[in-house]
């Protein structure tokens, strides 16, 4: 019979050569630990993207603007509302003493308070454009349910009556348009309070909180010059 070459190995040699290959295992294991250690750490996962509203760092209101009530009616923003507020006050004080009527009915007016007085624009709020939205121009004393519920006649009554106050309405709307998508910033916006507050003294009556809001604003102006 052809013998294969190879030797038998004894038990000892078996023994030997299965310590040699176990020390061999445990050596690689060692070694994979060794760099593990050294290896940085995983990336953390970025934080989900809330869909939340970002909050955002406002600067204080000026005590003499704080002195004018927020209006409800018109405005976005601290800013605009109390601007509105002051602007609808103004009107209403200057067409009652001057007029003393609604600028499309007609309607006598008793007082330039209440609900039957309003603020009403021409060219409707909506469409205005930035501080125009504001000029007083294009806003005048008019019924409160008529502000609300006017039809087509009343408006055309509205612009006459406009036009024969002595008003350039179509100089208005084309400096109006011109202004399209044009945003208000806040610094505008205390400009305009503070030119109207200037404004509202040449009138005959001023609302209650006026003198209170004019002393602060001059305080103010010693404060910061």
């Amino acid at each position: 019979m052809k013998t294969s070459g190879f030797r038998k190995q004894s038990a000892q040699e078996i023994k030997e050569k299965q310590n040699k290959t176990t020390a061999r295992r445990i050596a690689s294991l060692k070694e994979k630990q060794a760099k593990a250690k050294k290896l940085p750490p995983k990336p953390k996962k970025p934080a989900k993207r809330t869909t939340g509203r970002i909050k955002t760092i406002s600067t204080t209101v000026p005590k003499w603007i704080k002195a004018i009530p927020e209006s409800s009616a018109h405005g976005s923003g601290t800013y605009q509302k109390r601007l509105w507020k002051l602007t609808s006050d103004y009107v209403r004080i200057r067409d009652f003493h001057k007029y003393g009527t609604c600028a499309a009915t007609g309607k006598h007016f008793e007082d330039w308070r209440g609900t039957n007085i309003q603020a009403g624009h021409l060219k409707p709020y909506s469409t205005c454009n930035g501080l125009f939205k504001f000029d007083v121009r294009n806003i005048h004393a008019q019924d409160g349910y008529n502000n609300k519920f006017g039809n087509y006649d009343d408006f055309r009554n509205f612009e006459k009556e406009v036009r024969r106050r002595g008003y350039d309405w179509d100089l208005f709307e084309t400096e109006s348009n011109a202004n399209n998508g044009c945003r208000m910033y806040d610094s505008e916006i205390i400009e305009q309070i503070e030119i109207l507050l200037q404004s509202m003294s040449e009138l005959k009556e001023q609302p209650p909180y006026y003198e209170r809001a004019v002393s602060l604003l001059e305080e103010h102006k010693e404060l910061i010059a």
